[in-house]
């Protein structure tokens, strides 16, 4: 009885792992292809022809334009569709952006804008929350544009986020159809990008040249000056260095996790940039003390704008204005803004211990050297 038993369990062993094999070759598969898209942008040469649909309930947008790509940051897009935009160029030379062509377009064009229209680019920037977060598997899924492609599906492991649908090239592994399947709700957001041909060869620059020195720059106007500011990695790195009035959140959406904090001044007035991710969607909380006219003029005005993906809250709390912006549901959102509590520092805070141990340290000296004379 107890050999039958241990055949049994032999056998029930033999057969989950055959199971599990094949799961297991599929997520190594996946996170081979995502580091290798990860680097195909930066290193593979192509020209071809791509088009964007974009909707958002009754609102469709379509754009069509020729691409050539020159790795690692040198692209030339000239917009085929619609017609009104036809022969305008986006240059692209590492950070610079520069545009011909239509006046309208470049007065619409902003350099974040203009960036989301590049046909590659990093997808994904925190490997381990994306797989934290989301399933994420790969397999065989014939050919596009004439080339063999792979299938990388994301899929995301809480309610209420967006899933991605990627139909990536072989060999070089860029992205060949890329599709933003809608989170739950109403607020349906389809983005779809899709090259309809594409050759991978080294192109001739000289049009690009040509086309440089004859373009504007693209800049991204602003009402307001920014001035460059410090970053912060956590919490306890921010608290280290600033001692202005500060608010947090007790609790954050499912699966999100803090990857940056920017101080920066702002009208003459330093604000906080905390940046939330869970792998894929991205979360802003903006917060700054209360003051100044415009702040003034909308003294207790609670903002919610709902009507889109994206969704945004403004409020008041403690003396602080705050933003929050994010692509995910407006009860979370909601839910985050409701946690934010004023942070009340100890006065043996880091930086304090450190001023008094170094005033402490000093004082010390100067007695023993009062001493010695």
């Amino acid at each position: 009885m107890l050999c039958l038993m241990k055949k049994n369990a032999l056998a029930g062993a033999v057969i989950v792992s055959g199971l599990w094999a094949p799961l297991v070759a599929a997520e190594q598969s996946a996170d081979s292809l995502l580091a290798r898209m990860d680097r195909a942008f930066a290193s593979t040469p192509f020209s071809g022809v791509q088009r964007l649909h974009v909707a958002h309930g009754d609102t469709v947008m379509e754009l069509k334009w020729r691409v050539e790509h020159w790795p690692p940051g040198r692209t030339l897009i000239t917009f085929v569709e619609p017609a009104g935009a036809r022969g305008t160029s986006l240059l692209v030379d590492g950070r610079d952006i520069r545009v011909v062509g239509d006046r309208h377009l470049k007065r619409v064009l902003r350099s974040r804008s203009a960036r989301r229209m590049l046909p590659s680019g990093p997808l994904f920037r925190n490997f381990a929350l994306l797989h934290k977060n989301y399933h994420i598997s790969a397999r065989p899924s014939g050919k596009l544009a004439g080339y063999e492609v792979t299938e990388l599906q994301v899929q995301p492991r809480h309610p209420f986020r967006p899933s991605l649908r990627v139909l990536v090239e072989n060999q070089s592994a860029l992205p060949l159809r890329f599709e933003r399947i809608p989170r739950q709700g109403s607020n349906r957001l389809v983005d779809v990008r899709e090259f309809e041909d594409i050759r991978f060869e080294v192109a001739d620059t000289a049009r690009f040249s040509t086309l440089w020195q004859q373009a504007d720059t693209l800049q991204k106007k602003s009402r307001h000056r920014y001035s460059s500011g410090a970053s912060y990695s956590s919490i306890a790195e921010l608290l280290n260095s600033y001692s202005g009035p500060l608010l947090l959140p007790e609790s954050l959406p499912a699966g999100f996790e803090l990857q940056r904090v920017r101080v920066f001044q702002r009208r003459g007035r330093k604000e906080l940039h905390f940046m939330y991710s869970d792998g894929l969607v991205y979360l802003s909380l903006f917060q700054r003390p209360r003051g100044g006219e415009y702040d003034d003029k909308s003294s207790g005005r609670h903002k919610r704008r709902y009507g889109s993906s994206i969704q945004m809250i403004r409020a008041e709390k403690a003396g602080m204005v705050f933003y929050l912006v994010g692509d995910i549901a407006a009860e979370e959102l909601q839910a985050m803004a409701d946690s934010l509590v004023p942070v009340r520092r100890s006065m043996w805070s880091p930086m304090y211990t450190a001023v008094v141990f170094t005033v402490a340290l000093l004082a010390g000296l100067l007695f023993i050297l009062r001493r010695r004379h």
